[in-house]
């Protein structure tokens, strides 16, 4: 195996802090969509309630949402 170079040393040290960058733009990312993907969710389970009250249906009531 041969000696690491300087040159080899800064790029290794570049890619780091790309893939760090990388990575919380992911997980800010991820976050985001969770987030996105809890509202539609939501707004899914109140057009389902609505439409079972116009049915005569019974609501199911959700753990942590207010009606």
């Amino acid at each position: 195996m041969t000696e690491p170079t300087a040159d080899g040393n800064r790029v290794a040290a570049y890619l780091k802090v790309q893939i760090a960058e990388l990575s919380g733009e992911l997980a800010v990312t991820k976050a985001l969509l969770d987030a996105k993907t809890e509202e539609h969710a939501k707004v899914l389970r109140a057009l389902e309630a609505d439409e079972n009250a116009k049915e005569g249906k019974p609501g199911l009531k959700v753990a942590g949402e207010d009606k």
